[in-house]
């Protein structure tokens, strides 16, 4: 039957900050809450990581910010366009995962195999609670479709019916899909405009400690008590387990990376950084071709071997690159804040 939402007396176009989905219903699926203290059982109710979808409200519209790395900013690398700075906004309010997906959720709405590429599922899956681990080893085409007919940007945000986003879409009717970078480092700053959300900029002697309490890095995997031997740094943690960044989204400085629309910029396809409203990221892919002129990966990791595994990639503008899919490689969902 129709999907029908709990709502109060508001404008679909000025929803309230916290819409939760319950996977497992077809009806009375959607709800909304005007804060964090009305969501049921709070936001961190193991539910809203396994059979439902918590998103926060991003009250973004025509806000004009920096994005990309401050000049004084120790971890960028001059030479790296992704991470110029410019200035942009957004023309939208829109929601996004409080949390990563899960693989529990992943498997209520799409089953596996995860990926298109590799047909290989998350390789936590064995682990106590890997219900509640964020879903890894998913790719693009797994999650929007293959193919030219859902090429981002060209073709915006067509996706297919048939893979994880397009089924959410048919169900219950949000224009879910990954975030922009523009989005995604918006979400993370949470007003600040330092290299991390705490207000600190980066600093290799002093990252680890300010880390510590809000993102799983390669340095701190080891401390979880959960049960599990992280001593090979190649495990994704239960999500929610670090405090959130100030808007209330946990894991977004480091557990697993976190895919976004965008194609990687280098330098023979990096757009123009002028001022921009709604940046899309690169028109094209480099021409190069190669492992890393693929889709950006945004976030910190807690798993070794070069992926986002250190400090300065907890930073709001870092940005990675894989031709593949990984043990960390996750997603958070987006959709524009518009109540159905």
């Amino acid at each position: 039957g129709a999907i029908r939402a709990n709502i109060r007396a508001r404008r679909p176009s000025n929803p309230a900050d916290y819409v939760v989905i319950d996977l497992e219903k077809d009806t009375d699926a959607i709800s909304y809450y005007e804060t964090a203290e009305e969501v049921p059982g709070g936001v961190a109710d193991d539910a809203y990581k396994t059979t439902k979808l918590l998103l926060r409200r991003i009250h973004a519209a025509n806000v004009r910010w920096r994005m990309g790395a401050s000049y004084d900013d120790a971890g960028w690398i001059k030479t790296d366009p992704a991470e110029a700075p410019h200035m942009v906004s957004l023309s939208e309010d829109y929601y996004i995962g409080v949390y990563e997906f899960t693989q529990k959720q992943y498997e209520i709405v799409a089953g596996y195999p995860l990926s298109e590429m590799t047909a290989k599922p998350s390789s936590t899956k064995d682990l106590p609670n890997a219900a509640k681990r964020p879903v890894t080893n998913v790719d693009f085409a797994a999650l929007r479709g293959s193919g030219d007919d859902y090429n981002w940007p060209q073709k915006e945000h067509a996706v297919s019916p048939k893979r994880c986003f397009g089924l959410l879409r048919t169900r219950y009717g949000f224009r879910f899909d990954l975030p922009t970078c523009a989005q995604w480092e918006y979400a993370y700053r949470a007003g600040t405009s330092t290299s991390f959300f705490t207000g600190d900029m980066y600093n290799s002697s002093t990252a680890s400690a300010v880390l510590r309490d809000y993102a799983w890095t390669t340095n701190n995997t080891t401390d979880d008590d959960d049960g599990v031997d992280y001593s090979d740094k190649a495990k994704v943690h239960i999500v929610g387990r670090k405090l959130s960044n100030p808007w209330g989204l946990y894991d977004i400085a480091g557990n697993a990376v976190e895919l976004c629309l965008d194609w990687a910029v280098l330098a023979d396809n990096a757009p123009s950084m002028g001022e921009t409203v709604d940046p899309v990221g690169p028109v094209v892919q480099s021409p190069g071709g190669s492992g890393t002129s693929v889709r950006i990966w945004r976030g910190g990791s807690c798993v070794k071997g070069g992926m986002m595994g250190e400090n300065a990639d907890q930073r709001a503008t870092a940005a990675y690159t894989y031709s593949g899919t990984y043990k960390c490689m996750g997603f958070r969902i987006c959709c524009p804040a518009v109540a159905q």
